[in-house]
């Protein structure tokens, strides 16, 4: 079925784009507007209820299944209406690039997919594949091996000195990740994470978390975005939901040699650790699908929206962040912050996002998304509500049964 929302008024377009979106991600909320406005009619291949869905920038909503090999036939077909020019395809998550990959015998796929689906596709699937190039191509990573059975990991803890990470080979946003203390703990982390493929040992770097956003042509840096994750959610693994924005020339540097070794084209990002002791940054992981926050690219002087008119008009242009004083801007993210206000019950926090000391992320220019999500905040806050009366209520009715003394 397809949905379209642009019959009968007239369009300007220059460009087709379709955000290829299988998950419900809420950092995709913000593309259809910044893409709107680099002259781009957007089309919306996935979940149909999605938050991305609801925008009043997309023209064309094309639901299709999560199921990866329906999702790629459902992406094949589009693709094949397309006459004259092979629309620029972003894929908004990792489900989306495992369908896309299915793809590799369409003739389009090599131009259409954000690295050689034949040569790099492993980096932007596996963390082992993208720190082993990382540790080849000059990257600084934290100390780490990759292990493929259980005495190599044991190997590896006793190499590395812990608290160490034991990571999954493919998963993201912070799960498929555990923190070892004690190396007995070692070989039952690695038989749960194993499923996937080798698990990665990182040895534990004390610092500060953070992103950068990166955009990237043919593996050349146009622009990139760095912040410091003063807090996530859900913690202590999760995103970001609360960004401090800065500048450093370093990450410049490692954002271009993440590009050199990947090719990558378009959309991406990178975790990092910035040592308390040296103050040395070291990638943690690679993220090769669009990653969240590209829109605030303002508070440091970048225009995500211009590289991508460069881009999409053939034209090489960069960008370099840059901050007007020494105040690095703290940006409560929308509506990610919100959610975890409401879920841990930070009163203050929802009393600045009610009073407005807190707006910056507010996407004001689409209200279809705004009321998307306050329908999503009354049905959270409600659950969250009943889940704890019936808590209280059942810690009352415990202490009413106890015999005196036991409470």
């Amino acid at each position: 079925m397809l949905r379209r929302r642009d019959q009968g008024k007239p369009q300007n377009h220059r460009y087709d784009v379709i955000l290829f979106a299988l998950e419900d991600r809420y950092s995709m909320a913000p593309f259809p507007s910044m893409l709107h406005r680099t002259g781009c009619r957007v089309t919306v291949l996935g979940e149909s209820k999605s938050c991305i869905s609801t925008s009043r920038f997309v023209e064309r909503i094309i639901p299709c299944s999560s199921e990866p090999a329906l999702a790629a036939k459902a992406l094949c077909d589009l693709v094949g209406t397309y006459r004259q020019r092979l629309p620029w395809i972003i894929f908004a998550d990792e489900s989306a690039l495992q369908a896309g990959i299915l793809c590799r015998d369409q003739p389009w796929l090599k131009a259409a997919f954000p690295v050689d689906p034949l040569r790099s596709a492993d980096l932007i699937f596996r963390k082992a594949a993208f720190m082993t190039a990382a540790e080849a191509g000059g990257i600084p990573i934290p100390p780490m091996r990759v292990c493929r059975s259980r005495d190599e990991a044991l190997a590896a803890a006793k190499a590395l000195v812990p608290p160490l990470f034991l990571k999954r080979d493919v998963d993201c946003g912070g799960a498929g990740v555990m923190k070892i203390l004690h190396i007995d703990d070692v070989g039952p982390a690695y038989e749960k994470l194993a499923d996937t493929g080798p698990v990665v040992v990182q040895q534990m770097v004390h610092g500060r978390l953070g992103k950068t956003n990166t955009f990237y042509s043919q593996g050349r840096l146009m622009c990139h975005t760095s912040s410091f994750a003063k807090r996530t959610w859900p913690a202590p693994f999760g995103a970001s939901c609360i960004r401090e924005y800065f500048c450093d020339d370093r990450l410049e540097g490692i954002a271009s040699a993440v590009g050199a070794v990947t090719g990558f084209n378009g959309f991406c990002g990178f975790d990092w650790i910035q040592d308390e002791n040296t103050g040395e940054f070291a990638v943690i992981e690679f993220n090769g699908q669009a990653v969240s926050a590209y829109h605030l690219g303002k508070y440091v002087g970048v225009s995500y929206e211009r590289a991508v008119a460069d881009f999409l008009a053939g034209r090489f242009s960069t960008q370099r962040p840059r901050l007007n004083s020494r105040n690095r801007p703290i940006i409560h993210l929308f509506p990610q912050d919100i959610r975890r206000c409401i879920t841990e019950l930070d009163v203050m926090g929802m009393f600045n996002w009610l009073v407005g000391a807190v707006k910056t992320d507010i996407p004001w220019g689409d209200a279809n998304i705004i009321l998307f999500f306050i329908f999503d905040f009354v049905r959270l806050g409600y659950r969250r509500a009943r889940n704890l009366r019936g808590r209280l209520m059942g810690d009352t009715a415990a202490e009413a049964a106890a015999p005196v003394g036991e409470i």
